[in-house]
């Protein structure tokens, strides 16, 4: 491995003088520093970041915390997060919480050792999160609409995202519209709250024959439908899903049961990901921003950390309905 004195060394200069190179201190020629900068790409030279951070009085890590990496939805938004902090410096860790006790949560947030946090679909308890805000950690959360000293929130418009897209279901003349949704989080309560009320608002009730928690699992959906629909299950006129996967699970297994989408049912999902265009059929969908939540957590961390004023701030995304071929 390509050492700093390696580089100091084939440069020609001192030690001294590749660190303030390589850590931007402006103290050096800019002669020097072409050839310090030419020399280390030249040799492959890699920065040692543990060395660097043990070296360093100020963490330069931020931290993502999430139940689990599975699906479309993390995938793109962990993905635009860790672009954004490392183009402002940062390195970026992944810690999965999953069937984690709350208390257990908190205390690998509050031990992790990390400059700032981004958390979702983490916490349900306020005592919990009154307990994260103690340690005056900057903490973004991306799970509901939060801000104080320290802590901000970025979220997206569940509400009339949904409620737009269950509107749109009965003024095509559906009556009977099942629901399947993922993990007990805000973002589920809102969904379900915009279709509860779309219903009351056009003079109908839930369909609790179709009714399913599929933890926002395409393979879970797969499986808890078609468990439903060997049962005999009434079927609905459409169904809408609260994130996509379990939308691409859904359709799979009505499909494999001789169930034609949108013939027999129409499905709606949520998130709008890049597979839901290219589906059989094309997924109907809720557009969620999920790229742009990603860059904005990350430039919000980043000046919680940096900024004096460690007072944070709530940001709603807007949502937008597409509609394709599976309505």
């Amino acid at each position: 491995m390509v050492t700093i004195k390696d580089v100091a060394r084939e440069a020609g200069v001192a030690i001294s003088t590749v660190s303030n190179v390589l850590n931007n201190v402006n103290v050096v020629s800019e002669e020097k520093r072409k050839k310090v900068l030419e020399v280390a790409k030249r040799l492959g030279y890699v920065p040692n970041m543990n060395a660097r951070m043990l070296k360093s009085s100020k963490k330069n890590t931020i931290g993502f915390f999430c139940p689990s990496l599975q699906g479309y939805f993390y995938n793109i938004l962990l993905s635009r997060c860790q672009i954004e902090c490392q183009k402002s410096g940062y390195l970026f860790n992944v810690y999965i919480c999953n069937e984690i006790a709350e208390n257990e949560v908190v205390d690998i947030i509050g031990s992790s050792g990390v400059a700032g946090a981004v958390v979702i679909n983490m916490l349900n308890d306020k005592a919990s999160v009154d307990r994260l805000k103690s340690f005056n950690m900057p903490i973004v959360f991306l799970d509901r609409e939060i801000c104080g000293e320290y802590v901000s929130s970025i979220t997206i418009d569940n509400y009339n995202g949904v409620k737009s897209a269950v509107d749109y279901l009965i003024e095509q003349g559906k009556k009977k519209i099942g629901y399947i949704f993922g993990e007990n989080c805000y973002d589920s309560y809102l969904r379900y709250k915009a279709y509860l009320d779309s219903l009351e608002e056009h003079g109908l009730t839930k369909y609790d024959d179709f009714y399913l928690q599929c933890f926002d699992k395409e393979n879970v959906a797969y499986d808890e439908v078609s468990r439903l629909l060997k049962q005999g299950v009434n079927l609905p006129d459409a169904i809408f899903s609260d994130n996509d996967d379990q939308g691409f699970g859904l359709i799979k297994a009505l499909k494999d049961n001789g169930i034609k989408v949108p013939r027999d049912i129409a499905v709606v999902g949520f998130d709008d990901v890049p597979m839901a265009a290219y589906y059989n059929p094309p997924l109907t969908t809720v557009h969620s921003p999920i790229s742009e939540m990603g860059y904005e957590a990350a430039r919000e961390i980043v000046r919680l950390i940096n900024s004096d004023n460690k007072e944070g701030s709530h940001k709603m995304l807007p949502t937008s309905f597409v509609v394709r071929e599976s309505v």
